[in-house]
């Protein structure tokens, strides 16, 4: 390994948008979080860029993928506040009485009732969200529409080598693992 080469010479490869993530800095302001991201690192200007021409999410809708190119390069008209307006085509209107989750459900999941049980049509569609608590309110009000009848199941919750008891149960049903439901579900 070379001694005044970054990472001793190895090739080490990042991947992301730098243009959309940004470290994570407790507590500091945007001009500091900018001051600790790769791109104003010194290693910045010693690495090779590749750039990736196709957005393969959106490649079906050119539309909708120059639009992603403009925002994430800036070019995007901005009104009050530099925020962005969205285009009229990519949004769902709440046209009825109902919630409006309820709505977003209902265009994404179109048929639900009838296609709940198909892999296809699950896998296919998706809601995201911007925290773990709408995506639990959302992911709730989807399952309530699946017809069928309810079953619990019961667990047993003890930690392994736990000999002193130092977690209880109570305490173990508080926590919420990554990719796991939440213990409302089981």
């Amino acid at each position: 390994m070379d001694q005044d080469e970054p990472f001793g010479g190895k090739v080490i490869v990042f991947g992301e948008d730098f243009r959309q993530v940004l470290p994570v800095v407790p507590r500091a302001t945007i001009s500091q979080t900018i001051r600790e991201s790769l791109v104003s690192s010194y290693l910045w200007s010693k690495m090779k860029k590749l750039k990736l021409s196709m957005n393969m999410r959106a490649r079906t809708n050119s539309t909708f993928s120059e639009f992603l190119l403009r925002v994430g390069n800036g070019d995007e008209p901005t009104v009050a506040d530099d925020l962005i307006a969205l285009p009229t085509s990519i949004l769902i209107k709440n046209q009825s009485d109902d919630l409006p989750e309820d709505c977003l459900i209902n265009a994404i999941f179109l048929s639900l009732d009838e296609n709940f049980k198909s892999i296809d049509y699950m896998k296919d569609r998706a809601i995201l969200a911007t925290k773990n608590k709408y995506v639990d309110m959302l992911n709730d009000r989807i399952i309530k529409q699946f017809s069928g009848e309810e079953k619990e199941f019961y667990s047993f919750d003890e930690a392994v080598d736990d000999t002193n008891h130092h977690y209880q149960p109570e305490f173990l049903n508080t926590l919420l693992p990554n990719g796991l439901p939440p213990t409302s579900w089981y």
